[in-house]
C-alpha cells in the first residue's frame, strides 16, 4: 500500500486515499507530467488476491483499463495511463468529484423522486447506447448497479467499475464465466444464457426500481412487486417501461436501449407535461440540443471531406463554384456553426476537457478548407495556368483589333462573331474547364468593352486579381 507522498513511475505523487476494497485501493494522486492536475489511480495488488483468483482479477484488471482507454463520452470517466510495477497492476484515470447513487440512497430517508430519477434513466441510456453501438463489437456493462453510477457535483451521471464488462460475441451461446451482482443482474448471466444488450436494459430496470423504492432487491430474483404498492407516485407510464425492463424472458425486454429510449421519450411527451419538473424539462431540452449539435457537426465535417475529397481527386474544375467570394463566406460560416456548435456541447457538459476535444472537429475542418483553398490557389498561379489565361486573353484582344480594323472601328456585339475569321475557335480558361470568357460591351454600337476570366481559381478570396482586357487598357489584372 502506498503512502502519502510516495511517487509512481516518476510522476504520480499520492495526495491521499479515496477508498478501497479487498484487493486493491484507489488514491487521489497528482500528475507532474499534467501541471499537477489531480487524477484518481487504481491500484491492484497480487499479494493480496488468492493464489487461484489472482489470473483473473489480473485479467479483469487488464481488460477493465484497456476497454477504458478505447472509449470516449462524457459518461465514462477517461483513462490516462494504465501500467504495471513489480506485483501492482495501476490504471490512472479522471478524478470524479460526486457521490456513487448508492451513497445517495443511504443518505437520504426514503427513495429518489420520479423526476429526478427519470433524468438519470435519460443519461444512463445515452451512455448504455454508446457501448452498445461500439463497432465492429458492442460493449455490455453487465454490472449496472448503483454503487457504479457516480452522479458528479455538477449533477451528470458517470458509470464506474468496467471489471466485468466484455465485448459482445455473437457466436457464443453462454457467459464463459457467471458475473454479476445478485439483485441486479438479469438470470441469464447465472449461466442460462449470454449476456448481451437487453441484460444491461434488465439491470437498467432493478436500478430505477430500486431508487424509486429503495427496496431489497436480493428478494427480488424473479418476480417484482407492482411498482405502484410501493412508489404509488410513479406514474403509470414510468411504470410500464421499467416492468418491461425487467422481464425474466429476454426476448420480452425493450431489444436496443434506443428503443427504450425512444420509449421513453414518446410516453414523456404524451403525458402531462405541466406534471414535469423544470429540471426535467431542462435536462430534454439539452439532450435535443445537443443531439442537433452533434449531428450537425457531423454533417458539416462529411461535407467538407467530401468536398477535399472531390478537389484533390478531379481537379478544379468540378468544384470552382467552392472558391471566390462564395468560397470565402461559405468558409467563415461553417467555421463559426462549427464554433457554436462545440460551445453549446460544451456548456451541456461543463467540462473543459470536452472542450479540447469537440475543438477539434472546426480545426480539422479549418485545415482542411484552408488546404483545399490553398492547392487550388497555387495550382491556378503556380504552374503556369495563370500566363495561359493571359495569352488567351492577349488573343481574344488581337482578334477584336483586327475585327474593328474591318468594320469601321466597332467591335463585334458577342465574341462568337470573331469565329472563324478571326479565331479558329474562342479559348477557354484552362483553370476552369469549359468554361469561357465573359463579354461585357457598353455602347452600341460597340466602341468600349471588356473581356474577362470567370476562373473563380484565379483569386483566393474576394475577386481580385482576376485578368482582364479592354479596348483601353489592354491585359490587366483586377
Amino acid at each position: 500500500m502506498l503512502n502519502t507522498g510516495d511517487t509512481v513511475k516518476g510522476r504520480y505523487s499520492i495526495v491521499r486515499t479515496i477508498g478501497g476494497g479487498a484487493y486493491g485501493t484507489v488514491y487521489l494522486v497528482s500528475d507532474s507530467a499534467r501541471e499537477g492536475e489531480s487524477l484518481a489511480m487504481k491500484e491492484m495488488m497480487e499479494v493480496k488476491i488468492p493464489t487461484e483468483e489472482r489470473s483473473e482479477a489480473v485479467q479483469l484488471f487488464t481488460r477493465e483499463a484497456e476497454m477504458l482507454y478505447s472509449l470516449s463520452h462524457p459518461g465514462l470517466p477517461w483513462i490516462f495511463d494504465f501500467f504495471s510495477l513489480e506485483d501492482s497492476h495501476y490504471i490512472v484515470m479522471e478524478y470524479i468529484e460526486g457521490e456513487t447513487l448508492e451513497e445517495r440512497m443511504k443518505s437520504h430517508p426514503g427513495p429518489c423522486s420520479w423526476e429526478e430519477v427519470l433524468t438519470w434513466a435519460e443519461e444512463i441510456c445515452a451512455i448504455l447506447d454508446y457501448l452498445h453501438r461500439r463497432t465492429p463489437r458492442p460493449v455490455i456493462f453487465r454490472d449496472l448497479k448503483p454503487s457504479n453510477i457516480m452522479i458528479t457535483v455538477e449533477g451528470r451521471i458517470k458509470l464506474i467499475d468496467f471489471g466485468i464488462a466484455r465485448h459482445f460475441n455473437p457466436g457464443k451461446v453462454k457467459d464463459t464465466h457467471c458475473m454479476g451482482t445478485p439483485g441486479f443482474s438479469p438470470p441469464e448471466q447465472y449461466g442460462t444464457g449470454q449476456s448481451d444488450e437487453r441484460s444491461d436494459i434488465y439491470a437498467l430496470g432493478t436500478t430505477l426500481y430500486y431508487l424509486l423504492t429503495k427496496a431489497d432487491m436480493i428478494q427480488y430474483s424473479k418476480r417484482f412487486t407492482p411498482l405502484c404498492t410501493k412508489s404509488p407516485t410513479v406514474p403509470q407510464w414510468f411504470e410500464e417501461v421499467i416492468m418491461k425492463c425487467l422481464s425474466v424472458n429476454p426476448g420480452e425486454r425493450y431489444q436496443s436501449v434506443r428503443m427504450l429510449e425512444k420509449d421513453l421519450l414518446m410516453r414523456i411527451a404524451g403525458s402531462n407535461q405541466g406534471r414535469l419538473s423544470a429540471e426535467m424539462a431542462h435536462h430534454l431540452m439539452m439532450k435535443s440540443l445537443s443531439a442537433l449539435a452533434i449531428s450537425s457537426l457531423k454533417a458539416v465535417t462529411a461535407v467538407t471531406i467530401m468536398t477535399f475529397i472531390m478537389t484533390a481527386a478531379f481537379g478544379i474544375s468540378y468544384c470552382y463554384l467552392f472558391d471566390g467570394i462564395l468560397f470565402y463566406y461559405a468558409l467563415k460560416g461553417v467555421i463559426l456553426i462549427c464554433f457554436i456548435f462545440s460551445a453549446i456541447n460544451c456548456l451541456i457538459y461543463n467540462r473543459v476537457k470536452w472542450l479540447r476535444k469537440y475543438l477539434l472537429i472546426p480545426m480539422i475542418i479549418t485545415l482542411l478548407l484552408v488546404a483545399s483553398m490553398a492547392s487550388n490557389f497555387m495550382r491556378a498561379r503556380g504552374d503556369g495556368l495563370l500566363t495561359a489565361c493571359k495569352s488567351n486573353l492577349k488573343n481574344i484582344g488581337t482578334a477584336m483589333e483586327m475585327y474593328a480594323h474591318d468594320n469601321r472601328g466597332f467591335y463585334p456585339q458577342k465574341l462568337d462573331d470573331l469565329t472563324p475569321q478571326y479565331l479558329k475557335t474562342l479559348p477557354s480558361c484552362p483553370v476552369a474547364d469549359k468554361l469561357t470568357y465573359h463579354y461585357v460591351s457598353v455602347t452600341e454600337p460597340v466602341t468600349c468593352y471588356t473581356v474577362y476570366c470567370r476562373g473563380k481559381y484565379h483569386t483566393p478570396f474576394h475577386g481580385t486579381d482576376m485578368p482582364e482586357y479592354d479596348a483601353v487598357q489592354g491585359l490587366y489584372e483586377k
